[in-house]
């Protein structure tokens, strides 16, 4: 090891040529230290008395690395250096506000590792693209692996590979029911559409406010019509039975035993919320009064009902 005693701005240096461990003796008059180790091996360093070096009586030089070394109110901080270890807290008492990559109080070209948490008191701006590896699902209560207590923006899309949702549940959520089974005589009293297999019924089990979308389809079956007309709703069977949508009223053809497709009758969509989670929405359908003869029929083709979850 050789120490150069031509000394610039009080600052000290040593050089190691095959060192591994070496004692720093006590410079009370020097506030600056440059630690060159010139090998391979690693150099531990020993402070000198109860000096301590980033708050360690040992400090770590890494091989063919170079540190510096200044003395601060509690002993040595490492300010610079290649390739080296801090194994206590570093303090960076400088206040330099951050507005750009070569700005601040703690300035890197290179990466940033750790371990641990990060907190950060004032504004986070990222050029690059940031990845969070945390594979967290997001439930309500604050889990997740991206958390926030304010709004996001973004200037482009959003993508997910799973359902966007608020706090009550899934946005976008999609049921729905495709009638199935056999064709439904309508009566000259409002009843749900039964198709034996699967009614056109969907049960809301998340709370939130949904757009509900029904039809059926009508058919005539050896039907004779004179002058009555037949009528389609969407009715909440539970939680305080009610319709939830307005009486869709259409004018039957006059027929004589007729067998035909009539078509298919939409209900114009509804907006509806609840703050439950199983209100069962079911189509309903009658006709006018009791026809000459045959019927009028719902048929499972056509015939369904859809909420979608807006929020």
């Amino acid at each position: 090891m050789s120490l150069v005693t031509d000394y610039i701005n009080n600052e000290a240096i040593f050089s190691f040529t095959s060192e591994t461990a070496f004692t720093l003796p006590s410079y009370n008059s020097r506030n600056v230290i440059t630690l060159k180790n010139l090998s391979a091996p690693a150099l531990t360093l020993t402070a000198a008395g109860s000096e301590l070096i980033d708050g360690n009586s040992t400090y770590v030089l890494g091989g063919n690395s170079t540190a510096k070394i200044v003395r601060g109110e509690a002993g040595w901080v490492v300010s610079e250096g290649s390739d080296s270890s801090i194994t206590g807290a570093l303090t960076v008492s400088n206040a330099t506000e951050s507005t750009s990559i070569t700005t601040g109080s703690i300035i890197t070209a290179g990466g940033v590792g750790m371990t641990k948490a990060l907190w950060v008191g004032g504004l986070a701006n990222v050029a690059g693209v940031v990845t969070a590896a945390a594979t967290t699902e997001a439930t309500v209560g604050g889990l997740g692996s991206l958390i926030t207590a304010g709004g996001i923006y973004s200037a482009k899309k959003v993508i997910t590979a799973s359902t966007f949702e608020n706090v009550t549940g899934a946005i976008n959520y999609n049921l729905a029911t495709q009638g199935a089974g056999t064709a439904y005589a309508l009566t000259n009293t409002a009843a749900k559409v039964d198709l034996g297999t699967t009614d056109p019924v969907v049960v809301l089990d998340k709370a939130g406010t949904y757009l509900i979308l029904a039809q059926v389809q009508l058919e005539y079956t050896g039907a004779t019509v004179a002058a009555e007309t037949a009528s389609v709703k969407v009715r909440r069977t539970n939680n305080t039975a009610a319709d939830v949508s307005s009486v869709v009223v259409v004018d039957l053809p006059v027929a004589t035993t007729l067998t035909h497709t009539y078509g298919v009758v939409s209900i114009p969509p509804i907006v509806y919320t609840t703050a439950l989670t199983n209100d069962s929405l079911e189509i309903f359908a009658n006709v006018s009064a009791a026809l000459g003869a045959g019927t009028i029929d719902a048929s499972a083709t056509g015939t369904k009902i859809q909420a979608v979850r807006l929020y």
